[in-house]
């Protein structure tokens, strides 16, 4: 068997658990003497939990665990898990734990080759189809520093019924050499770090319950939309997993569904589509279908974000020509942020700017290049009100806003930006080109102008307005340089997080001199992306406990566009020939 790659997928380590409650059915949960001691440190933590257990189908057991601290995800409590003991059988029907003490394996090295082995079961799996958890959990038996279980000949009789057929084991025997060969010779090599994945030992008083954990903090999974669900394009996805993006629709029972004549850019959790057509508001629904509502006022509307209400926020854009001449012709636009809800009533928030993200209480987010660092909130009864301001950062541009009222976005560091925090008309004229040369490219269908600005001036713009059908700037009628582009936008902004206790705080970077923040769910975890290096991009994922972590891609530049409480998150990636691929990422947290 050759070599398998180690497993590339984020994981980290677990920290905190401890004990349960009563048993319900102590005739399921046999405990059995151990007469050797693991000798491994306790897992600290909160008491008064329970753990019940089920036989599962990739690994031998799933644990549900009740009485955990307040978790970063619904998913959060439950665990993948093994059988410590050949002879212990621990699947007749729901076990339910008590009096648990949990030792973990971490930094402990006799138990470095079984912890390796749970870092690259998948790889394994993936490269290796015909292998099961059969052979799996036979080869951690065989790997356990406690065991000493000969796989090729074992004693049928102390092997569990899983484990047994036709008076034979259940397993393949060359598969279970294959990986236990391969994890002799690879796991000396392996970086185990904090993203890393550790077993973790369930035990009851002196006694074990022959329960191994998987512990991390997290795994991230990264699909490829295109294949699996018929997108080009993903820009929303709700808390059902149901996915926006362009005309394209998609559902896990519906399957892919073409919406007609809108590009949509955001949906609710009752699977009402937002979008625009020109001049005209698009909504659509798998019950109704497709209507549209003309504006009153525009020549073009965005739609960015629709809430839980059926309210819906983004910009109407009225061009006037300014003159025309042999480069071609030159416009000036009006930019009037709005909210409209489903009775049609209209609510223009500002004149000079657009409203980027609403929230289930009716708090709007967005920009206004007449206020100070231009970032506001409105809402119905105090009106627009600025962000306030950070220091050493000038304009900010927010992108969403959570049921908790926390916004995210950016800040940008730029002269113009200072300038126009001091109200000179200039610095608002030069601001405004900016957004000007992205909406003559007709990129805004499918990036906001904060993120193409950031593209343009990275130098992948051209690669991504491809992919998308959209015409390249130097295509354009409206001619301005890419050298105005540098003069005119910023070339740093850092991701911010601003509530109403701490004000606008930045989240940090993943190394590089920029990040955005794109979108926040309802449990404060934060998606975007920032720069690695000079032209090298990457999706994030933020949360308060453990900061800014990248995502996995598929070998190029990648995006978080947005991300539901269910831990999915939307966005795109390049791949390693430059070819634009819509991605989800699905984060399981595993935090204790």
């Amino acid at each position: 068997m050759t070599t398998i790659q180690a497993l590339i997928v984020c994981f980290l380590a677990a920290a905190v658990l401890t004990s349960c409650d009563t048993v319900q059915n102590p005739s399921v949960n046999p405990v059995v003497d151990t007469p050797f001691s693991f000798d491994l440190p306790p897992i600290e933590g909160v008491g008064n939990l329970k753990i019940s257990i089920t036989e599962a189908e990739e690994t031998f057991f799933e644990a549900d665990i009740d009485g955990l601290r307040q978790v970063a995800m619904p998913s959060a409590n439950i665990r993948s898990g093994w059988s410590l003991f050949p002879e212990l059988d621990l699947s007749t029907g729901n076990s339910l734990y008590s009096n648990v003490t949990l030792f973990t394996t971490q930094g402990n090295s006799k138990w470095d080759k079984v912890n390796y082995l749970l870092n690259v079961r998948q790889d394994l799996i993936k490269s290796v189809p015909q292998l099961t958890r059969l052979e799996v959990q036979a080869a951690i038996w065989t790997l356990s520093p406690h065991l000493n279980f000969d796989y090729l000949n074992p004693e049928l009789k102390t092997l569990i019924p899983a484990m047994v057929q036709s008076g034979m084991p259940a397993y393949d025997t060359t598969l279970v050499t294959e990986v236990v060969d391969h994890v002799e010779a690879n796991y000396r090599g392996y970086d185990f770090d904090e993203f890393s994945v550790y077993g973790v030992i369930v035990r009851g008083g002196s006694d074990s319950y022959g329960l191994m954990l998987e512990s991390s903090l997290y795994k991230i999974e990264m699909v490829n939309l295109e294949e699996t669900a018929g997108l080009s394009i993903a820009w929303d996805i709700n808390d059902h997993g149901q996915i926006v993006g362009g005309n394209k629709f998609w559902d896990r029972e519906m399957g892919t569904v073409d919406m007609g004549n809108i590009f949509a850019r955001a949906i609710n959790n009752d699977g009402t589509v937002a979008g625009s057509q020109g001049s005209k508001l698009m909504l659509w629904s798998p019950s109704s279908g497709l209507s549209q509502y003309q504006m009153p006022a525009g020549n073009q509307i965005e739609v960015y974000d629709i809430n839980n209400r059926g309210e819906i926020v983004g910009e109407m854009v009225s061009e006037h020509m300014v003159y025309e001449d042999e480069y071609g012709s030159y416009y000036d636009y009006e930019f009037y942020g709005f909210v409209w809800d489903n009775s049609q009533n209209l609510k223009e928030i500002t004149r000079n700017g657009w409203s980027s993200g609403i929230n289930d209480m009716g708090m709007v987010v967005g920009l206004d290049y007449t206020i100070p660092n231009r970032a506001y909130k409105w809402d119905e009864q105090r009106g627009l009100r600025g962000l306030g301001t950070y220091s050493g950062y000038s304009s900010g541009r927010p992108n969403a806003v959570n049921n908790s009222g926390d916004v995210v976005g950016s800040i940008l560091v730029s002269s113009q930006a200072a300038a126009m925090e001091s109200g000179e008309l200039q610095g608002i004229r030069q601001i405004k080109s900016a957004d000007r040369l992205l909406r003559a490219t007709g990129m805004q269908g499918s990036y906001h102008p904060a993120h193409v600005a950031e593209m343009l001036i990275q130098g992948s713009f051209s690669s991504v307005a491809s992919s998308v059908g959209k015409p390249d700037a130097s295509h354009s009628e409206q001619t301005i340089s890419q050298n105005d582009l540098y003069a005119n936008a910023s070339s740093q902004s850092e991701a911010f997080l601003w509530n109403e206790e701490g004000g606008i705080t930045r989240i940090g970077t993943l190394g590089g001199d920029w990040s955005t923040a794109w979108d926040i769910n309802d449990y404060g975890q934060i998606v975007g992306y920032s720069s690695v290096s000079a032209g090298i991009s990457k999706a994030f994922i933020w949360t308060e406990e453990f900061g800014m972590k990248e995502l996995p891609d598929f070998g190029g530049n990648s995006l978080a566009r947005s991300m539901n409480d269910d831990g999915e998150v939307i966005g795109y990636s390049y791949d390693e020939s430059g070819s634009f691929v819509p991605v989800k990422w699905t984060v399981v947290w595993n935090g204790f």
